[in-house]
Order: structure tokens, then sequence, then C-alpha cells
């Protein structure tokens, strides 16, 4: 399991895509946020109210910086773009339909599509690697502020695996608290009023 200092940080995926909808591979691809996506991002804006969030770092796809945009406008919070919470590079499959990949590589319904990546995909452990690394850079920099991580599904997936031991999903524009327990650690939707919490 990977290290990260043992304290808070909040994510949050982006809201949906047309390529979400319709069950594609995004990875680099930049997929605009469609009607439904672009809502989300205003629903979730209700729940980080309660938070007392100090600084957002976002992936650089246009989905995640138009997910997190109105919640920064109306809170005036600064914003720092990472690369590295970028998705996962899935080759050539960018863009393919998971149904027809799962179908090309006879996957069982309890084995998942990222057993059918090619030579040209980005390496998994890499992946992770680069995640939990920018995710531990952002808290070491500003030790003090609640930070919330806008970044892809795929990386919420890794940064479970590392850090829970479990890959866990994270629906379009859902909110996660990450929190330690003292032996590991606990992630949680963010799904209404919390307590305010200090930078």
């Amino acid at each position: 399991m990977y290290k990260l200092p043992e304290r808070e940080f909040v994510f949050l995926r982006h809201g949906q895509t047309d390529y979400n909808l319709e069950g594609r591979l995004q990875g680099r691809i930049d997929v605009p946020l469609n009607a439904n996506g672009l809502e989300q991002a205003q629903a979730v804006m209700e729940p980080l109210q309660d938070i007392s969030i100090a600084r957002i770092v976002s992936s650089p796809a246009r989905r995640v910086l138009q997910t997190v945009r109105p919640y920064r406008q109306a809170s005036e919070i600064p914003i720092d773009v990472d690369d590295n919470l970028m998705e996962y590079f899935v080759g050539e499959l960018q863009g393919q339909l998971i149904s027809s990949i799962r179908e090309r590589y006879q996957l069982q319904t309890e084995e998942s599509w990222l057993l059918a990546m090619p030579e040209d995909a980005e390496c998994w452990r890499e992946f992770v690697s680069r995640v939990c690394s920018a995710v531990q850079h952002w808290l070491e920099t500003y030790p003090q502020e609640t930070i919330l991580f806008a970044s892809h599904g795929l990386v919420f997936h890794a940064l479970t695996e590392a850090l829970v031991g479990t890959p866990l999903s994270s629906h379009n524009g859902q909110l996660h608290c990450f929190s330690p327990t003292g032996d590991g650690w606990a992630v949680a939707p963010v799904s209404g009023p919390r307590e305010k919490r200090s930078n």
C-alpha cells in the first residue's frame, strides 16, 4: 500500500460526458461535459459548500475543469492544474465501447476490462504511482489546507486500490472524502450536509 500524509482530503469525479453515457473509453480524449454533466457540476456545489475547501487541484482535462468551474467561481478558491491527475491512457482503445472490448476479449461479467489493455496503454503500476505521488505532493505542499482533488474515474479507482486495498468506483459528479483511520484509510461518499472543517 502507498503512503500518503495522514490527513483528510476530498475527491471529485468529473460530471457526465457523452462518452460516459455511451459507455466509451475516454482516456486522454478531451470530451466536454454533456447537459447532464453540467447539471451535476451545479449540483455538487451544495455538498462542497459544507466543507471548508481551501484549494482545488485538478486534472487538465476539459471535462474536469468544467465540473469544478461553478464552485470555483462562487468560492474564489485557488485552483492548480496537475498533469499527473490526468486519466489513465488506454492506448488504441480510446473511444471504443467497453461492451465491444469485453466481447472481443471474451471477458466474463466479473472480469475487469482493464485485463484487455493493449501494449500501447499506460503501465497500470506506473499510473497508480503517478496519481499517488501527485496527491502526496499537494498534501505535503499545503499541510494546513483541506484540498479538493478533481479528476477521473480510474484515478479514483487507483487511489482506492493503493490506499484501501480494494479498487472502488465513483459515479460521475460524485464527491468522496478520504480519511485516515490509524491503521489505513476510509473512503466515504459525500452526499449531504456535513460539519464544516477548518483549513
